[in-house]
């Protein structure tokens, strides 16, 4: 809990920091760019100006970008720190610390929030994903009076393992989270006593005037929006404080179309039907949370409400800022840089214009009749414009003067600049067409077609790069602090290679790791092409020592869809036993060797040759 502060030093703080976030709403929006944004955001959306044609260049670009880009089957390898390799307690706790890593991409579905990190970077070139703890306010844990049993026994065999390797035993555990906090924090990927890790929309992300990148920013905030019934049933917030607040944030309703109008942030960026207080779901509260690194404390703030702030206290979280930043294009001197949308948005009007024009002179082209009204009447002329087949029609005089086609042509020059155009855009996001996995069309070689191949698995290589660093940055630098820290209490996991759940404790993971992603696994894999694969491996490893047989056979059977896995492999235990009979019946008889005449008879090989001792 936070120390109680005087009057005046309140209000002398909380000036500070509304003043603050006022110049970092500034450095956000310098040169105008929530409105390009905003113009980027409506474009993709195709919520562009209706009139003419309309090519969306834009989100056939993003869609083409996000499957080369995001991980299919997002897995983390952990080691030990170099020098530590030959300790075996090092490793067992790589693969603990690998196994939980691989189980929160999934329970978090990170591959979501990876997706859309990218398609941020695309549009805005930044992808913010906000880190916290146990709910969505991230309620700090405190530590609890005793410790909370185990839900069954451990396994003794891994009690006995722990014990050998040094694993430190739990003291003391967190403390359960508060019923009526969880009621107030319902977001389906939060989970209690868990980390999280949630992609916010970079508008919605503040950091000081002349910031160049995130490691040097002393204090980051997020503009938070959440329903006022909540902020001030949420315990994490001063209820002193939030109990006289009035909604300041809501979303627009067209009475007329009923359309509902998404705004970036403030009324103020709504067209001027939707700044009517009629239109306004008067339910939410726009306010900033602010993460303050250099002081470890964490601050909540409205800036039109309150003589105080909505909380004020010491985070003790692990992990700096709890935020992991990707950029496709860095700059170096601003902070937000330039965007591949943005860059390439001028080229994508000016194809649209050119579009609607070529449209315009394809309908004057169109075919028209020069018709003399003296030798056709009105009624065939009426033929004349229908689709009837092969109709009679009667001329008062001879048939080549009655009437007179007119078939302008139309220059090739507009197409020609369309296709400039698209050659101009491809160029500045470099995609080629080969890169859009499309075939030039005055060629389809074998070459070609490699090109194409080779273009589909590379492309991207740098962008691949950085997603991947984020990812394992973020688990490095953020999540895994937060496991160390805050899991005292005894977890189950399953670990590849291990038969049984292994059980950890979160403090006594704590290590440095080197995390990796493999950077091709963007790649799908046909299932023809893995199980080719995993006939190689099988083929190589069959028999081998140094190999988990079991979970070699595991893996071959479940490449296919129809072979009943279960059914075929026995249990461990079982496959262990009958191993040890085998090797004492091939000990028994020499290895095909002539046996030699033995002094004592051996009850085990006699009941295996089902001899005296059967």
């Amino acid at each position: 809990m936070a120390r109680p502060r005087a009057k005046d030093k309140i209000e002398k703080d909380l000036a500070m920091w509304r003043q603050r976030i006022v110049n970092a709403e500034s450095y956000l929006n310098a040169g105008n760019r929530l409105s390009v944004w905003r113009e980027v955001r409506e474009y993709y959306l195709n919520r562009r100006p209706t009139a003419g044609i309309g090519i969306n260049l834009l989100f056939a670009i993003g869609r083409a970008m996000i499957p080369q880009l995001y991980f299919k089957s997002p897995t983390i390898s952990a080691r030990p720190s170099p020098g530590r390799m030959s300790d075996p307690a090092a490793r067992l706790k790589a693969k603990i610390v690998e196994a939980v890593d691989t189980q929160l991409i999934e329970q978090n579905s990170l591959k979501s929030q990876y997706k859309l990190g990218i398609l941020d970077c695309y549009r805005f070139n930044i992808s913010v994903l906000k880190h916290g703890y146990a709910t969505i306010g991230t309620e700090l844990p405190e530590t609890a009076k005793k410790d909370q049993p185990l839900n069954g026994d451990v396994h003794p065999a891994v009690e006995e393992l722990l014990g050998e390797l040094g694993f430190p035993q739990a003291t003391e555990t967190d403390a359960l989270i508060d019923e009526k906090l969880r009621k107030y924090s319902y977001h389906g990927l939060i989970h209690p006593d868990s980390p999280w890790s949630l992609r916010t929309p970079p508008e919605d992300f503040l950091v000081p005037w002349g910031t160049r990148n995130a490691h040097e920013a002393p204090w980051c905030a997020f503009v938070c929006r959440r329903p006022l019934e909540d902020v001030k049933a949420d315990p994490v917030y001063k209820k002193g404080v939030t109990a006289d607040f009035k909604a300041n944030w809501g979303v627009g309703l067209d009475s007329g179309t009923s359309q509902l109008y998404l705004p970036f942030r403030d009324k103020a960026a709504y067209p001027t039907q939707y700044r009517q207080r009629e239109f306004f779901d008067e339910g939410w509260l726009i306010f900033y949370e602010i993460w303050d690194k250099r002081e470890g404390r964490v601050m909540a703030l409205t800036l039109d409400q309150g003589e105080d702030f909505m909380r004020y206290e010491e985070h003790n979280l692990p992990i700096g800022l709890p935020v992991s930043i990707m950029q496709f294009n860095e700059d170096g001197e601003d902070f937000w840089g330039l965007s591949d949308a943005a860059a390439i948005l001028p080229l994508v009007k000016e194809l649209n214009e050119t579009r609607t024009i070529e449209m315009g002179h394809k309908k004057i082209t169109l075919l028209k009749l020069l018709i003399d009204k003296n030798v056709i009447d009105a009624a065939d002329r009426t033929k004349l414009a229908s689709d009837q087949i092969a109709p009679i029609i009667l001329t008062d005089g001879p048939p080549q003067q009655a009437a007179m086609i007119l078939n302008p042509s139309m220059s090739r020059d507009l197409f020609n600049i369309s296709e400039v155009t698209r050659d101009d855009i491809r160029e500045v996001i470099g995609f080629s067409r080969n890169s859009l996995a499309e075939f030039e069309v005055s060629r389809r070689t074998a070459t070609e077609a490699n090109i194409v191949q080779q273009n589909l698995m590379l492309r991207g290589d740098e962008r691949r790069d950085l997603m991947a660093d984020h990812i394992t940055d973020s688990f490095r630098t953020k999540t895994n602090p937060m496991i160390f820290k805050f899991w005292k209490t005894p977890r189950y996991i399953e670990v590849t290679g291990i038969p049984f759940p292994v059980t950890f404790i979160g403090s006594g993971l704590k290590d440095d790791y080197a995390l990796k992603i493999a950077a091709d696994s963007t790649i799908p894999v046909s299932k023809a092409v893995a199980k080719q694969e995993a006939d190689i491996v099988f083929k190589t490893m069959k028999g081998d020592p140094n190999v988990a047989q079991a979970e070699l056979y595991r893996f071959y059977l479940e490449q296919f869809d129809s072979v009943p896995v279960e059914q075929l492999l026995i249990p461990p235990e079982q496959a262990a036993a009958l191993q040890m009979q085998m090797m004492l019946l091939m000990g028994s008889i020499g290895g095909g060797q002539p046996q030699q005449k033995k002094t004592q008879a051996s009850p085990t090989a006699d009941a295996l040759r089902g001899g005296p001792g059967a």
